[in-house]
């Protein structure tokens, strides 16, 4: 347990002096590879996701996001890989991400355990022509379009049922512009540090609380998630986001059939910026 605390206070500490942002879905606390490549393949079996985001109402100035990711654990090697696809879109600007993520496991006794793993990450952004030169002030602009090239690590320790994580961001870039030419370096650099815990009250109430903080060059966000499963059956869910000078509250809700699917949405966001709707849907196949 002093191991534990130790490890929980230094990533605390981390997050807070270490400063790619945000992920762009509310449901993250649902599937937390998203946000940290340590967490692949930690269930055995192989595992499909999927997250939608789209805008809704009149508003055009509100993206559509899509997800699809695979993942499985290699036991004979203490290993997880997994893959991922993104896909943003928002009036003429795209951006496409491919991932590749894969972390080993090292076991310390049968209580704890610390998964380090890492991300090869491939961002396509584009622009097109009339709507970057809107964006730029100048009209002879043209198309933009960019490519980069990042690295994430990622940190999780799993005690019995509580765990600490941190990720670090863009650890090492490689962006290229147009037809210049590509620079390695240091961008836009974040961090993530999350604690929760899955406790199973009964035999049939489990709860899954959990903080998150990001640290970025652009904003700090603080998030409190409380998840519950109810006969291992229904799920509901509440989020408090804590960003800059405002506090948006949202509820989630779904269902879990037969411990291989899981389906999770939006109920409600308090967020009156945000107006979209949000769905992940998880599949989940046998036990190696």
């Amino acid at each position: 347990m002093k191991k534990l605390f130790l490890f929980l206070v230094i990533i605390l500490f981390c997050g807070s002096s270490f400063a790619q942002g945000l992920t762009p879905f509310k449901l993250y606390q649902y599937d937390l590879k998203i946000i940290n490549p340590a967490f692949v393949g930690i269930k055995n079996g192989h595992q499909f996701s999927s997250f939608v985001k789209s805008g809704v109402g009149e508003s055009s100035y509100q993206p559509t996001s899509l997800l699809f990711s695979y993942e499985t654990q290699i036991p004979g090697i203490n290993s997880g890989i997994g893959v991922m696809f993104q896909n943003h879109s928002m009036q003429n600007w795209n951006k496409r991400d491919w991932r590749l993520s894969y972390n080993y496991q090292l076991n310390f006794n049968k209580a704890g355990n610390l998964t380090i793993g890492m991300n090869l990450d491939q961002r396509n952004d584009k622009i097109e022509s009339d709507h970057s030169s809107s964006m730029m002030g100048n009209p002879n602009l043209g198309g933009l379009s960019y490519s980069n090239t990042n690295i994430d690590l990622g940190l999780v320790y799993h005690h019995n049922s509580f765990y600490g994580g941190i990720t670090f961001n863009n650890i090492l870039n490689r962006r290229k512009t147009n037809d210049e030419k590509a620079i390695w370096g240091q961008a836009n650099q974040s961090i993530y540090t999350i604690l929760g815990s899955q406790l199973q009250v009964n035999n049939w109430l489990r709860i899954k609380p959990s903080i998150l903080y990001l640290k970025s060059s652009s904003w700090d966000i603080f998030d409190i998630n409380f998840t519950t499963e109810f006969k291992g059956i229904f799920i509901a869910g509440f989020t408090h986001r804590i960003q800059d000078d405002s506090d948006i509250f949202s509820v989630n809700a779904g269902i879990n059939v037969k411990e291989k699917i899981q389906i999770v949405g939006l109920v409600h966001s308090s967020d009156t910026d945000d107006h979209t709707v949000e769905v992940s849907l998880r599949f989940r196949t046998h036990s190696n």
